[in-house]
């Protein structure tokens, strides 16, 4: 039998299209268009902007290092490489084998085992459903560790010989057109006259665009094999699940904090001192420690029928399907991905994400952006440029100058390279869409000028010229006159099903700490001995805060009253105010560092409530980003975490968890890894204190320079 569509289209392929670009999903449909895709780079035809960014779920802070898989593929032709690359390598060769598609999830390795959990938990509820609801009188069966090809095998003979025998279905498998469509449903509920329900399950708590149309591909297919689709539905993490604490009114865990500190009074630190002095370590019990009980589950996860209030997922699917543009679509998608070389030349050339879909609030379904006057410059494949270069790319980003945005500049003007534009205030004036608001922002305009004067003669480029708003900086310096001086910093780990008694889902849990304490004027980050450096590692396979609690507060409350210091202080703050919250006993103590900490990072990071300006100081080897893995080395490059065998944050925090769970047996953690961990939190608070002496050096020498 002749198949009907030109090629395959994975679940991915159909998601990435309508979501993001129909580019994206062209390049990552097949090894053979992604080598396409990197011999138009080679050729300098393209370049790709935001490839392998990984979703990440708002409601639960955190932070993902992006990954090129441009640069991952280049590793295959690498002599030497490390295991770190050796991993990125195997796991960027084995995502191409995924029947759903290239799923940029292979290259996280919490987010593959959370995953893996949220799967597990969805099999267990409807289980327990199951029970309730047929009394034992219909099985369930679970396929998910079969082969793709055995589960659909296993599958069809299920549904020709027992169908009625079953009420629901784990990771049954099903394919259409030869192969071309492949699906396996989290949850399939089988009723009468092959009559079915769908459930996806997806570890977040807010349901976003791609998962309906994760649920789409799968109801379309279904129903092309002759099953009839009743409804659809989407498992995900409950907001307000806490485990161990009740929440009868429903919040979110952040509102309930925020609900609280806001009756926080000022606390004082002779109060909060008192507390610490008596204070003991938090006693858990062994049950706080325990894998999160089955019976939980139902609380854990919410199915939701509706994607948005009022509008249900099922007759969003039916919209789509109306006068046939679902299956026009399969046949438009299907022709996109079977393009050769020559056609997605021409079709990277277009200026606007064409298939780009959005939901219409108005009108209460899906339509396509352009319809709506809602597309936007595509940035997934731009007219080629040298990355390496200063361009408008390297811009500091926001919600409102992201990717689309640089893209718009580039696609209107054809001008990237800050060297090619001559005045960036023109360039704003000739971008704007309404007179009185500007196109740019001004961390750009600070970004710009500074690299302007730097470009022009980097050889002579005064250091001194990196600082852009001496007035609004001398009020910052002035904050760290008044001895002692506590940079601190936390590593934190987290699950999607809470693993601990007392969090949430995807809860940043404390670990560890590094503080390094400026006791007066006289520290050197180049000798540690005029500086004092504490920390701690928990070293148990249990709940680390009671221990990470008290130790914390036992050594920051050491010194007398001073100036407590982080870098991006609205994660350290949201750690310690969530740890007040759920542990009352140490809640003055802990609100009391809240209270008096500050942000090493407003050097860099404007804000319009506080009355600061963007970029106090701006180095040109910041590249338009205010990370500390960028800031600390441009302004002091002989420290840098190169040589640590632990260097990234994300990758501590995996580690950790590992141990944790029993991945990592506690001898190899103790004698290989627990030193490793050490070392790079404590380089994390050595930044910030070369940060600090650095600026302060380079605004003295300004100071001298204009005396003479």
């Amino acid at each position: 039998m002749e198949k009907i569509y030109k090629t395959n289209l994975s679940k991915e392929d159909f998601k990435m299209a309508l979501t993001e670009c129909g580019k994206s999903a062209w390049i990552w449909h097949s090894l053979d268009n992604f080598k396409i895709a990197i011999q138009f780079k080679q050729e300098e035809k393209f370049e790709y902007v935001g490839q392998g960014a990984m979703e990440i779920d708002e409601e639960f802070y955190g932070e993902t290092k992006p990954i090129d898989l441009f640069q991952v593929y280049e590793l295959a032709h690498k002599t030497k490489r490390t295991s770190e690359e050796d991993e990125l390598l195997e796991h960027f060769n084995q995502a191409w084998t995924d029947e759903n598609g290239f799923d940029l999830l292979k290259f996280a390795g919490e987010q593959i085992e959370d995953g893996n959990a949220i799967g597990n938990a969805a099999k267990d509820l409807y289980m327990q459903i199951n029970a309730k609801e047929n009394g034992g009188q219909k099985l369930t069966e679970d396929f998910s560790e079969l082969s793709f090809v055995a589960a659909e095998v296993a599958t069809k003979k299920l549904i020709d010989q027992a169908y009625d025998q079953y009420a629901y279905l784990f990771e049954p498998a099903f394919s259409y057109d030869q192969n071309n469509f492949k699906v396996r449903c989290d949850v399939l509920k089988l009723k009468p006259n092959k009559h079915v329900e769908i459930i996806e399950f997806k570890g977040v708590s807010e349901v976003k665009d791609p998962h309906f149309f994760d649920l789409v591909y799968q109801a379309w297919v279904l129903e092309k094999l002759g099953f009839i689709v009743d409804n659809l539905f989407l498992g995900h993490i409950s907001k307000s699940y806490i485990r161990g604490v009740e929440n009868p009114d429903g919040w979110s865990f952040s509102d309930l904090v925020k609900e609280w500190e806001a009756g926080i009074e000022p606390i004082a630190f002779a109060e909060a001192k008192a507390i610490v002095d008596q204070m003991e370590m938090i006693q858990t019990t062994p049950e706080d420690n325990l894998i999160l009980d089955k019976s939980e589950y139902s609380h854990f996860l919410n199915i939701a029928e509706e994607y948005k209030k009022g509008v249900r997922f099922f007759d969003l699917y039916q919209q789509l399907k109306a006068n046939d543009q679902l299956d026009f679509l399969m046949v438009q998608l299907t022709n996109l991905m079977a393009y050769n070389a020559e056609q997605i030349n021409a079709y990277f050339q277009k200026d606007e994400c064409e298939l780009l879909m959005k939901f219409d609030q108005k009108n209460q379904q899906f339509q396509y952006a352009s319809l709506m006057n809602k597309n936007v410059s595509c940035y997934h494949a731009l007219p080629w440029f040298d990355k390496a270069r200063e361009t408008v790319f390297n811009f500091t980003g926001s919600p409102a100058f992201a990717n689309v945005h640089k893209a718009y500049v580039y696609r209107q003007t054809s001008l990237v390279y800050l060297d090619d534009i001559p005045s960036l205030n023109q360039l704003d004036h000739q971008l704007r869409k309404t007179p009185d608001k500007p196109f740019f922002q001004p961390q750009h305009h600070t970004h710009f000028d500074v690299y302007k004067k730097w470009a022009a003669n980097p050889s002579l480029f005064d250091e001194t010229q990196i600082i852009t708003n001496r007035l609004q900086l001398a009020d910052e310096l002035n904050i760290y006159e008044n001895y002692p001086v506590v940079m601190y910093d936390f590593e934190t780990v987290k699950w999607a099903i809470p693993r601990f008694n007392k969090i949430n889902s995807y809860y940043q849990t404390p670990f560890q700490y590094s503080m390094h304490t400026l006791v007066d004027d006289k520290y050197d980050y180049e000798n540690p001995q005029t500086m004092e450096h504490k920390e701690f590692l928990a070293n148990l396979q249990a709940d680390p805060r009671p221990e990470f609690a008290y130790r914390f507060l036992k050594d920051i409350f050491s010194y007398g009253p001073g100036v407590y210091v982080a870098y991006n202080q609205a994660f350290e703050k949201m750690v310690l105010k969530r740890m007040a919250y759920l542990f009352p006993e140490i809640a003055k103590p802990l609100m009391y560092i809240v209270q008096n900490t500050v942000d090493l990072m407003n050097f860099f990071k404007g804000s319009k409530k506080d009355g600061r300006d963007w970029y106090l100081v701006y180095h040109p080897l910041f590249n338009g980003s205010y990370s500390i893995k960028k800031t600390q080395p441009a302004l002091e490059p002989n420290v840098s975490y190169k040589d640590l065998t632990i260097n990234r944050g994300d990758k501590a925090s995996q580690t950790f968890r590992e141990f944790v769970d029993g991945y990592i047996d506690v001898k190899t953690w103790q004698t290989k890894i627990f030193p490793d961990m050490l070392a790079y939190c404590g380089r994390d608070t050595l930044a910030m204190v070369v940060i600090l002496q650095r600026v302060k050096a380079i605004y003295e020498r300004m100071l001298i320079n204009e005396k003479i």
